[in-house]
């Protein structure tokens, strides 16, 4: 579960789930939205922890990298063989419900 704090922030909540958990929010979901499937990596660079997500369906050719900071004012050094394209934290666009929906 992500919640938004402010903007660029966000709360996470991780909890395994048991099997009745997931046939029961399974039974729950939009069927308008489609599953998201995607191959995730995860590295540290700098003693900062990253996750790049490679977007297989719905969005084919659409890769996240996601960074995970302790402190909001925190410099983020990125490897140097990362190219990035743009800041994507506050596009709506690039929400996993809106991910869903493409």
């Amino acid at each position: 579960i992500k919640r938004p704090l402010k903007s660029g922030q966000r709360v996470e909540i991780e909890r395994p789930l048991t099997g009745r958990e997931f046939v029961g929010l399974l039974a729950e979901r939009d069927p308008l939205r489609k599953t998201i499937r995607k191959r995730r990596s995860c590295f540290v660079w700098e003693g900062t922890y990253f996750a790049l997500d490679r977007f297989v369906d719905p969005r084919a050719s659409l890769i996240l990298l996601e960074v995970e900071l302790d402190d909001e004012n925190a410099t983020v050094n990125l490897p140097p063989w990362l190219e990035l394209d743009r800041e994507v934290t506050d596009d709506p666009s690039l929400s996993n419900y809106a991910i869903a929906g493409s």
